[in-house]
């Protein structure tokens, strides 16, 4: 038995369990995400913007292995990947499939089926849990995937074996494909080099293709910009929303408490669960949360509310510094190329609830953004059930570059201890409700997450 010290990120809104950010400051071997789950009808704009996010993650010796589980009817998903191989940008990508493999053996008795496939519905949690959707694989399901992704990765261990004892690795020694491969040759072509990356594949013009493929530069070759994330969501290992709120909120509250219009109409946004969240909390609350964190709070409010407040770092503490000038331009537009927002992905069914695009004004470095500047993002992973819950920013051209100690008098707090101190440059951001009628917590505006790209400036 031969250990492999692999570091596997599972990175999925369905996956139940310890949620990394892609952006993060250890080095990967292994990274995966169920598309069948997550993006339908074999869109593909959603995975390459992934893969190239992968390909130029920071603190990488070697390119990290993509782990893909889908549907096998994800035929334009398959080719994408392999277009990616064929370039040398991915290397030993792996794409499962578990209901074409499974399904010839479950149209058998129970009995007759080999042990693998038996109870392939039954989950460990107690019979009357929630969270058994068909879509969620179950105990059974998740030991094939296991199964799969451990014959793989034997068939690696048997050519680091034939190396170390000095075996014949060429093509006619073994009928293996993965062994066909020269170990040195592979080593050299995993390697990440300068952030160089092939022309996108399934590019579609929008506000924020820059942020999905990057930008093209001299010779055909691309590269991605220097883009940033907060959530509210939990887990993470990183990058906490609360760390880019200036303004004061409401945040100490209980979270599976119910709070009504004495909370809301105190001219503070109000850190919250959305009522089917709180809803499907206090199932879980009878088993113990199952065992893992997944939270969807959000920052609420209401035209009551007042503004939220935010400072937008042009850098980061996982940020080389050396690399930076420390000058940056004055105006805004120059230094922040994309700005995103997003609400939490709730079932809005009454028509009054609150839409982004509309009733929400926005003020980027001191400037009002026009309403034709805020546009909503119509593309696969920016939406929940048919609904866009993203908006792109335009930075107004006369918005400015600031400080944080210009935005807000800092007194501690989360900012300083994520290494955004007074100094850090930046951006100041402020959103509040502009629709009167929006004045209770079931049509509320939110915010959950905030996206924005960088320019290099020098």
């Amino acid at each position: 038995r031969i250990p492999l010290p692999l570091s596997i990120s599972t990175s999925s809104n369905n996956v139940k369990g310890r949620r990394r950010n892609l952006h993060q400051s250890q080095p990967l071997d292994v990274l995966s995400w169920d598309f069948s789950m997550n993006e339908a009808n074999d869109v593909v704009e959603g995975m390459e913007g992934y893969i190239r996010q992968v390909l130029t993650l920071e603190n990488q010796d070697i390119k990290p292995m993509l782990l893909v589980k889908d549907t096998h009817l994800a035929e334009h998903r398959r080719r994408l990947i392999d277009s990616y191989v064929k370039t040398g940008s991915l290397m030993d990508p792996i794409v499962l499939h578990t209901d074409q493999a499974s399904e010839p053996f479950l149209e058998v008795e129970e009995d007759s089926r080999p042990i693998g496939f038996q109870r392939w519905r039954d989950f460990g949690s107690p019979p009357e849990a929630p969270g058994k959707s068909k879509h969620h694989p179950a105990v059974k399901e998740h030991e094939f995937i296991g199964w799969l992704t451990a014959m793989h990765f034997l068939s690696a261990l048997e050519v680091l074996a034939a190396s170390d004892m000095k075996l014949d690795t060429s093509p006619t020694a073994t009928s293996s494909a993965f062994l066909t491969r020269d170990l040195n040759g592979m080593e050299l072509e995993m390697t990440t080099g300068n952030n160089i990356l092939p022309p996108p594949f399934s590019r579609k013009n929008s506000a924020i293709e820059s942020m999905i493929y990057g930008t093209e530069g001299s010779g055909g070759t691309w590269k991605m910009n220097r883009i940033s994330c907060r959530t509210s969501f939990e887990p993470l290992a990183f990058g906490d929303l609360k760390d880019l709120v200036i303004s004061d909120v409401q945040d100490s509250l209980d979270l599976m408490l119910p709070k009504g219009p004495l909370i809301y109409n105190k001219g503070r946004w109000v850190l919250d669960l959305g009522d089917a969240e709180r809803k499907a909390k206090q199932q879980l609350e009878r088993y113990g949360g199952l065992g893992f964190l997944d939270s969807k709070k959000s920052y609420y409010g209401v035209f009551a509310s007042g503004p939220l407040r935010l400072f937008i770092p042009h850098a980061n503490k996982t940020t080389d510094s050396s690399k930076l000038e420390l000058s940056p331009p004055d105006n805004a537009r120059d230094a922040f190329t994309t700005l995103i927002l997003c609400e939490s992905n709730e079932n809005k069914r009454n028509p009054m609830a609150c839409n982004m695009a509309t009733d929400l004004s926005f003020e980027v470095g001191g400037v009002r953004v026009a309403a034709e500047s805020v546009k909503r993002i119509s593309l696969p992973g920016f939406s929940y059930l048919g609904r866009d819950i993203c908006v792109s920013i335009e930075v107004p051209s006369k918005a400015k570059i600031t400080n944080l100690s210009q935005s807000v008098k800092v007194e501690g707090g989360n900012m300083k201890e994520e290494g955004i101190h007074e100094e850090s440059v930046g951006v100041a951001i402020e959103l509040a409700v502009s629709n009167k009628r929006i004045r209770t917590k079931d049509i509320a505006c939110n915010l959950s997450h905030v996206v924005w790209q960088t320019s290099n400036y020098k």
